[in-house]
This record gives structure tokens, C-alpha cells and sequence, in this order.
């Protein structure tokens, strides 16, 4: 090989060296991680029978037309979008919501309401931050068909309820997007929908910016800075009661109902606060957020809300819609703030042994207790015995089978509990049953 040849080779090594980091903004889950969201996936659809919440997932990949539909072109700077084979505008989904409801608008002959659940994940191309990814996962539930408050309260009570089963203390902080809009027309005058929309996207802000911030936003949305101070003040200093709020909606408003409707549910974790607005353009009522009682630092865990205007984008005036979603990554660091621990998963089993020539008979042992649906692991990796208990050890192994020359030749096998520390010798032919025993002992 000439030294020109070794330079080229040198060359174009270097030149296509591929880069295995993961993009910026995405994670793997790993092996910790995935308990936790494993926990909580099972948390929700025990919920979602509870409530008789049916279970759906939208598709991952919609039209880009679909998702401009209601938030237009600006929307294509939060999203994951490409052209597929056929030059077609195609979009990784950012939310579960508006997949789920061009499902549901597309049945014309179902039984209303319809009430569904998802749990999946889904991509969002903001600026990643502290308990969000770029790649995350949401479980939402959903109802359509009905434009009663009722609706609103049973989405509330499940969230309050899912929260309680995960192990989280949970405050529901509500608003009212109606009630904001009548503040802004009482305060501000001729004002245009453009600066409607402003507002509340600058009022989505308030809970995480101080007021030095919001000025600085302000701009963006051409709000002057004595317009924030109005809202500013309204939202931080007013104490909304029953009484005030009906001052800008009346006596029979919506607010009114659902307070009455929770606590006809036993609900008492639930405040109203009118800076509660949710970021989302298609929510135009009722609107909420839910918060870590003890860990309010974190941000919201979850939210909702009415959003009747995005079924009609998808032609059905007759659909009423409420919804919540809650960041199951935000969840989890809840979780471990609070040190929570994750039960095991029942009795685990492994099978140890000595010599090679036991190791056929450790394969047919693990298998009979596998058969038996119980956690069984064996070495496959040929390690010498105290390598295999240090192992099982590790992995908080309940209890070890362990095949030993002299004991198999009796069909005998030695049973240890790792936590005891004793050693019991049981026969071959009654194994099932002794660890079956063990199993039932331990739950």
C-alpha cells in the first residue's frame, strides 16, 4: 500500500467519523427510569378503569396541515416537521390532544360523550429545560360529546384521583379563560383579537417569570409595560372569590357550577386562580393546572381544560371537549424529590450452580419456576459460584436455588434466603410447591 493510499484512508476516516451523541434535547430512558414510567403508565390505565376511560393512541406522524389547522404556520417553530417520499408536509405530533380529537370528529356514528385515554409519547422542538425533553411521554384523557360542566368536573376528579394512586399530594389550581378575556374588554378599549391573544399568551407567563421578565416578553407581543402592570396586579393580588368572579360573569357562570360539582365529589384540593390560562391556543374555557402541594418549584406537573372550538376545526359543532394531560417526566422527578421507592415486583428467584455439568439441570429449574409466572434469573455467563451470589445479591434476589453436586445426587436442591441468611435442603420433586410457598409468604 502506497503512503498516498494510507493518506487518503487517514483522510476520509477522519473526515466521515460518525458521531453516535444523540441529538440535543432527546434522552434513552434507562434501566431506573424506566420503572418509574412503567409505575406510572400502570397507575393511569388502573384509573382509566376505574373511570371507564377507553384506551386509544393517535397516530404519531399527522398532515402538517392538521396541526396548522388551528395554531397556523407559527406552530411549525415548536415541531418536528419533514417532507416524506411523496413530497408530502408531514409532522412528528406535539401533543396527544388534537390527534385524538380528528380521531374521534372522524366517527359520525358513536354514542356520545366519548371518554378516552393515552399514554405515549410524542416530540416537541422547544428549548429542553429541567423534567422536559424534546422527546417526552403524556397521559391525557379526554371527553367529547358533552358541553356540561359535569364533564369538566369528572376530568378533574380523575386527575385528583390519578395523582393520589401515583403517591403524589397534589393542588388543582383552576381558571377560566372567559373571565380573563371579560377583565381584559372591561380594561383595556378598542381592543383588536391579535391583542387578545397576546395577552393571554404573555398571562401564560406570569407563574414563571418575575415582572423584570414579563416586560422583556412584553415587547415581543407589542404589550406596553403599564398593560402588564394591570394584568400583572389582577392576576397576583386579586383574591378571587365566588363573589368577585361573578362580578365580571354573572351568578350563574361556569366556575360557580364546577366549584359546586367538586366538592359534591369530595374534592378540597382545588383553588381558583385567574392567572391559570394554559399556553395552548384551542382551550376556551375552563381551563386548570395541578402542582406538587410540595414541590411547587417544579412547575405544573399537569393541566387542562375545555376546548369546544377544536372539534369544530374538524368540521363537528356538535362536539363539546375537555381534556387533561399530565408530564409523566416531570412526575418522575417529583417522585424522587420525594425519595418515593417503587415496590418490587413481587418474590425474585435466582438459580445458582455448581460445575458445568449442573448447569443443563439450573436451565430446566429456572424454567419450571418461570412456568409458575415467578421472577427466576440464571448465570449464563459460566461464572464461578461466588460470582453468581454476589450477583443475585446485587439484584436483591429474595432467594437462591442453588444446584450443588452432593445435593443433586440425593435430587436435592439448597434453598438460601438472602435476607435470613439460612439454608434449607428441599427435594426436586416437591420444588414447586416449596417456592410457590416462599412466593405466597413474601407478598
Amino acid at each position: 500500500m502506497t503512503i498516498l493510499s494510507l493518506g487518503l484512508i487517514m483522510y476520509y476516516s477522519l473526515r466521515y467519523t460518525v458521531d453516535f451523541q444523540i441529538p440535543r434535547g432527546m434522552k434513552d430512558w434507562d434501566v431506573d427510569n424506566y420503572k418509574y414510567l412503567e409505575y406510572v403508565r400502570n397507575m393511569f390505565l388502573e384509573n382509566c378503569n376505574i373511570y371507564n376511560f377507553n384506551l386509544m393512541e393517535p397516530s404519531p406522524i399527522e398532515m402538517l396541515s392538521t396541526l396548522e389547522a388551528r395554531s397556523g404556520q407559527d406552530i411549525q417553530n415548536e415541531i418536528y416537521f419533514f417532507k416524506d417520499k411523496n413530497d408530502r408536509d408531514l409532522a412528528l405530533r406535539f401533543d396527544l390532544t388534537v390527534g385524538t380529537a380528528r380521531h374521534v370528529c372522524s366517527k359520525k356514528n358513536v354514542s356520545l360523550p366519548i371518554k378516552v385515554g393515552t399514554f405515549s409519547s410524542m416530540f416537541r422542538y422547544d428549548e429542553p429545560q429541567h423534567g422536559r425533553s424534546r422527546w417526552f411521554y403524556q397521559c391525557n384523557t379526554e371527553i367529547f360529546g358533552s358541553k356540561e360542566i359535569d364533564s369538566d368536573a369528572e376530568i378533574i376528579d380523575f386527575a385528583s384521583n390519578l395523582f393520589s394512586k401515583i403517591g403524589i399530594d397534589c393542588i388543582i389550581e383552576i381558571g377560566d379563560r372567559t373571565l380573563i378575556e371579560s377583565f381584559i374588554k372591561k380594561q383595556f378599549s378598542n381592543i383588536d383579537s391579535q391583542k387578545t391573544e397576546n395577552l393571554f399568551r404573555l398571562l401564560d407567563k406570569m407563574n414563571k417569570n418575575t415582572k423584570n421578565e414579563l416586560y422583556s416578553h412584553a415587547k415581543e407581543y407589542s404589550i406596553e409595560n403599564d398593560e402588564v402592570d394591570i394584568l400583572f396586579d389582577f392576576v397576583k393580588t386579586t383574591q378571587m372569590s365566588l363573589d368577585s368572579i361573578s362580578e365580571y360573569l354573572g351568578k350563574d357562570n361556569d366556575l360557580n357550577q364546577l366549584v359546586d360539582l367538586l366538592q359534591d365529589r369530595g374534592l378540597t384540593n382545588f383553588k381558583i386562580n385567574p392567572g391559570i390560562v394554559r399556553g395552548l391556543d384551542y382551550y376556551n374555557g375552563i381551563v386548570f393546572e395541578i402542582f406538587d402541594k410540595n414541590n411547587y418549584e417544579l412547575g405544573a406537573l399537569g393541566g387542562g381544560g375545555r376546548y369546544d372550538t377544536l372539534p369544530k376545526i374538524f368540521g363537528r359543532d356538535d362536539l363539546g371537549a375537555t381534556g387533561f394531560a399530565a408530564g409523566v417526566d416531570r412526575i418522575i422527578l417529583s417522585l424522587k424529590k420525594k425519595n418515593f421507592v417503587l415496590d418490587r415486583p413481587g418474590t425474585l428467584f435466582s438459580v445458582c450452580y455448581i460445575g458445568e455439568q449442573n448447569k443443563p439441570v439450573a436451565y430446566k429449574i429456572a424454567k419450571k419456576l418461570r412456568n409458575l409466572n415467578l421472577s427466576t434469573t440464571y448465570d449464563f455467563a459460566e461464572k464461578n459460584l461466588k460470582k453468581q451470589l454476589h450477583k443475585a445479591s446485587e439484584s436483591g434476589v429474595d432467594y437462591v436455588l442453588l444446584i450443588a453436586p452432593n445435593e443433586i445426587a440425593q435430587s436435592e436442591i439448597i434453598c438460601r434466603d438472602m435476607n435470613a441468611r439460612t439454608e434449607t435442603k428441599v427435594s426436586v420433586s416437591n420444588i414447586e410447591d416449596y417456592v410457590m410457598k416462599l412466593s405466597s409468604h413474601n407478598q
